[in-house]
């Protein structure tokens, strides 16, 4: 909740200000102003509180909200009672550290999951910094895997929102015994059905490493671009036989293949055995351990 809010002057000669209706244009204002407003722009609008304030019904109320979703400047989840001011975080965000702790304490608020993902697209097409603002975050994974930056259909008054499926990929499990890892490394399948896509990559995260945040959602769809789903879960797997569960040490495994150009399971697989083969060679690349697990006999 804000005591005070910085308001440009300017507001009352844009020309989409201009050319609202008197009613419309004061409702306007007030949904940017009103004392609900929040730093992140995502907040709890009462029906009840805005009737009495603004001097109009319940039914009025959500007629001017309803005419704003289509005028493309917000979005208003009926079920949770949340609005998101679309345009808020171009005049209300800047570079402040604490700006941005108070709007990762906010976001933790809100219970309309697709909200957060459309103010983490908003907020990474403006290139703010995002680690603090989405520091440990819940979403709605599949809206950052699958869906680009749009608007859809306004997006509107949205229902009630269903729980994510269970997870029916869920990528391997630490239960998976080594031998079932190298015979995948030896007879890799070049079968379009059996290819791991960023979703299995992302759920093999989730159940050996963390929750993934938003930033190592970002590295994953990263690495996934240019390595393929098989290399990352097989990275990821070698973070969990090593006990070193963290993105940063996958993320280390996968510069490697890269830099020796692996491209496949069976790239790795070759790899790794001349690696070991090659007892006098001087080269010792990062995370050689790694390596040495990956061929390790059972």
């Amino acid at each position: 909740m804000a005591k005070y809010r910085s308001f440009q002057l300017n507001f009352w000669q844009d020309n989409f200000v201009v050319s609202l209706p008197f009613e419309e244009r004061n409702f306007y204002h007030y949904l940017i102003t009103n004392p609900r407003t929040n730093q992140c722009g995502i907040y709890v609008f009462s029906l009840p509180f805005a009737s009495l304030e603004f001097g109009l019904s319940k039914e009025k109320i959500k007629e001017l909200l309803q005419r704003f979703v289509d005028h493309g400047k917000i979005l208003y989840d009926e079920a949770t009672e949340e609005i998101m001011v679309l345009n808020w975080y171009k005049y209300n965000i800047n570079s402040s550290r604490n700006t941005h702790i108070c709007i990762n304490k906010e976001l933790k608020m809100v219970k309309t999951k697709s909200f957060v993902s459309k103010f983490y697209e908003l907020c990474k097409s403006m290139k703010f910094c995002l680690d603090i603002m989405f520091d440990d975050i819940e979403i709605i994974k599949e809206s950052l895997i699958e869906k680009p930056l749009e608007d859809k259909e306004s997006q509107g008054f949205q229902e009630s929102q269903e729980p994510l499926e269970d997870k029916e990929s869920q990528g391997f499990q630490e239960s998976q015994e080594p031998q079932e890892l190298q015979e995948s490394l030896e007879k890799p399948s070049d079968n379009k059905e059996q290819k791991k896509g960023i979703k299995e990559v992302i759920n093999a995260f989730d159940n050996n490493i963390h929750l993934a945040t938003f930033m190592e959602i970002e590295s994953l769809k990263s690495w996934y671009e240019e390595m393929g789903g098989e290399l990352m879960v097989l990275a990821i797997s070698e973070a969990v036989k090593n006990n070193v569960r963290n993105i940063k040490y996958i993320n280390g495994i996968l510069l490697n293949w890269k830099n020796n150009g692996l491209k496949t399971l069976s790239d790795v697989s070759n790899y790794t055995k001349n690696f070991k083969a090659s007892k006098y060679s001087d080269f010792k690349p990062q995370n050689a351990a790694a390596y040495e697990v990956v061929t390790e006999e059972v």
